[in-house]
């Protein structure tokens, strides 16, 4: 009998828990960067893509203590590292990494209603289109053909997502933030 209890106790340490994690930057749900590492080994177990994900998100891990490192929105801003936390078999792990960040206060916009050096991380991003050109106006020309669309952030080339520009179109109008990799607007 007691052979049966060591392969229920192997099972489970071998077994499979879910990671619920939040990050929250200024009391809202963020896209980040993700990037989960076994505590002991520091060898990767997750990672998101370059771009990053919307939270809450649920990753499937294996039992054990694992260390999260997130980069809120996937750009500048700093990155966050919890350290130690224990995944359970057959169980949910809730984590929420809170950031606060403030708000750029002199960001305004030029006459062609475009935000220079201006991020507008989150708001639900909903769509994620590649401009044929570097040129934030196919990115804010692009937001006003969507009726979903409230704003608009363009990536610059060569500076945080890679080589080419990159457009995301948003369906709320979160804070403005200085950040020399962006032009941002919200629809006129």
């Amino acid at each position: 009998m007691s052979g049966a209890g060591e392969v229920a106790k192997k099972t489970l340490s071998f077994g499979k828990g879910v990671l619920h994690l939040t990050v929250m930057v200024n009391g809202t749900p963020a896209h980040a960067y993700i990037h989960v590492e076994d505590s002991a080994t520091h060898r990767g177990v997750y990672e998101s893509s370059v771009f990053g994900y919307d939270t809450p998100l649920d990753i499937d891990l294996s039992a054990g203590k694992v260390d999260v490192v997130i980069r809120p929105d996937g750009r500048d801003m700093p990155e966050q590292r919890v350290n130690g936390v224990e995944i359970l078999a057959g169980k949910t792990t809730d984590q929420v990494i809170s950031i606060e960040v403030k708000a750029a206060a002199s960001i305004t916009a030029d006459a062609n209603g475009m935000e220079q050096d201006t991020d507008r991380p989150g708001g639900g991003d909903f769509r994620h289109v590649v401009p044929t050109a570097d040129d934030p106006a196919l990115c804010q020309q692009a937001c006003q053909a969507d009726v979903q669309c409230k704003a608009w952030t363009y990536v610059k080339p060569n500076t945080v997502q890679g080589a080419q520009p990159n457009c995301w179109l948003k369906t709320g109008i979160p804070p403005a933030m200085y950040n020399t990799c962006c032009v941002s607007g919200v629809k006129r």
